[in-house]
């Protein structure tokens, strides 16, 4: 399986983990500003971007966003608040850290990733 279908399964696992939990998924793969985000979903009028990090390394996926991705991100979520013209929306930006073990995830939901980003 190559990167890009491997990414697809984590975000698929991730959309289904965060419907089980209760989420609405309102867009995936949104592009703004030419810049990704993963999942936009919202739980009680809370409107939540989602990065989707996955890997199979020792190395924690979380930590693999870094300084540059917490503004591409912001950049996004500008972008989608403007285009979808929500007012007075409160955010927030998650990650969801993902490993394969077998066939199942196990998924590390990391909320409120970026406070200094967002508000609660």
């Amino acid at each position: 399986m190559n990167t890009r279908a491997k990414g697809k399964e984590a975000e698929d696992a991730a959309a289904a983990f965060l419907r089980e939990k209760g989420y609405d998924i309102l867009a995936r793969n949104f592009y703004g500003e030419r810049k990704e985000i993963d999942i936009i979903a919202r739980k009680r009028g809370l409107v939540i971007f989602v990065e989707v990090k996955s890997s199979n390394t020792k190395i924690p996926p979380e930590t693999m966003v870094n300084e540059i991705k917490v503004a591409s991100l912001a950049q996004a979520a500008e972008a989608f608040i403007a285009e979808s013209q929500i007012k007075d929306v409160d955010y927030r930006f998650d990650i969801l850290a993902m490993r394969k073990k077998g066939a199942y995830w196990q998924i590390n939901h990391i909320e409120d990733a970026f406070s200094n980003y967002g508000t609660q």
